[in-house]
């Protein structure tokens, strides 16, 4: 399910690129990034502490009914706060006025992700329906595009497909997690709900800082290099995406399960957490490798002839999936089970300040591939320093 979030993207964007041009192409990267901050409030750090709470509260009924109903609520205040001071950025901001409309509507997404209870259903390793439906949902964006956008002044229509595409995954996420647990009588507890925000408040830290070097990429490339600069980072980027969504799904299957184990067998949980960190590491090098040597293929193939100039970013870029398979495996299925929040916290943070800093100059100099060398470097800060923990700590996260 996860791997079809880049999967579908692969199989619309050489139709996309072509379709919109480089420029527009640039302008819908640019919208999406932007609107993906709400969510990314939204979200706060449920994806990993309501995932957690519920993988190990898994067979009582009654306390993962409250979970889910306090993250929710949780998740629409914080929603809230995200449209609102999103309103009044995208009313000040110059450089932003002209694609007001592109960004109204994204903002669908993060109102209707409120409601979605992936995060629920992975606690409980009750994945295969709402993949199954969600699925559904998701490749529906497919021949929608083809029959609707036909030239570069159908943006508008490419972002609405987009957006409402996204209601079915989480309509479907409600409707099979209503099978697992009774979610009724519904009960909203604000000083719950609150407590939930206080519990996630360390991981929104690390995934804000994480943006700094993910989301706000293409904006400030946008910003300082212009839409087509920002076009070719977009497609360098989807590819790049594309290929490294083919091994998230990995972290994001094993971070229950080792939280589980943890506390029934500790000695499995160790065990499973250093082969993940094997098979990803050698899975996305195989990746990192197979994209770098095909980049001028990968280029005339996915994105058109018109995108030439992206074959250097996509060069650069190719280190990027296996370094995030790295401090992935790192992050999420050792640093986290272990309560290393505040440590990850802090690493995001600065990496994602470092990368704000190198991305400007670079961007200024060298438009997207300046933006590109900046995220490897970021990537590699964040690798290195992930390692030098578990390493420092290692008597902690490899103990039999």
């Amino acid at each position: 399910m996860q791997a079809s979030v880049y999967i579908v993207p692969l199989i619309t964007t050489p139709y996309l690129a072509r379709t919109l041009g480089v420029a527009n192409f640039g302008l819908l990267g640019v919208a999406s990034a932007i609107v993906s901050y709400v969510s990314l409030l939204s979200d706060w750090g449920f994806a990993f502490t309501a995932t957690r709470e519920t993988a190990r509260h898994a067979g009582d009924p009654v306390a993962l009914r409250k979970i889910l109903w306090d993250t929710l609520l949780a998740k629409g205040m914080l929603c809230g706060v995200g449209l609102t001071i999103f309103l009044i950025v995208i009313s000040i901001v110059p450089q932003w006025r002209g694609i007001v409309p592109l960004l109204l509507i994204y903002a669908l997404t993060p109102i209707t992700g409120v409601f979605g209870v992936g995060w629920f259903l992975q606690g409980m390793e009750k994945m295969v329906g709402y993949a199954t439906v969600s699925l559904i949902g998701r490749f529906t964006y497919v021949p929608l595009i083809l029959l609707f956008v036909h030239s570069p002044q159908d943006v508008l229509i490419v972002a609405a497909i987009q957006s409402g595409t996204s209601v079915v995954s989480v309509i479907a996420s409600l409707v099979v997690a209503s099978r697992k647990v009774p979610l009724l009588p519904i009960h909203l507890d604000f000083r719950a709900a609150l407590r939930q925000i206080k519990l996630g408040m360390p991981v929104f830290i690390s995934t804000g800082g994480i943006s700094l070097y993910t989301q706000s990429n293409i904006i400030l490339v946008g910003t300082i290099a212009g839409p087509i600069q920002a076009g070719l980072y977009s497609g360098g980027e989807k590819i790049q995406r594309a290929l490294q969504g083919l091994a998230g799904p990995i972290s994001a299957a094993v971070y229950p399960r080792i939280n589980n184990l943890l506390v029934s067998n500790p000695g499995e949980a160790h065990k499973l957490m250093r082969w993940t960190l094997i098979g990803q590491g050698g899975l996305t090098l195989c990746m990192s490798i197979a994209m770098f040597l095909s980049a001028d293929i990968i280029t005339t193939v996915f994105l058109g002839n018109q995108y030439a100039n992206a074959v250097p970013v996509i060069r650069w870029l190719s280190a990027i999936p296996f370094l995030t398979g790295i401090n992935n495996s790192l992050g999420v299925n050792m640093m986290f089970p272990f309560g290393m929040n505040a440590e990850v916290a802090r690493i995001t943070v600065a990496s994602g300040v470092f990368n704000l800093v190198m991305l400007s100059l670079l961007t200024y100099e060298m438009g997207a591939v300046g933006a590109a060398i900046s995220i490897v470097m970021t990537e590699i800060f964040v690798t290195l320093a992930e390692a030098w923990i578990i390493y420092a700590k290692r008597k902690v996260v490899f103990s039999k």
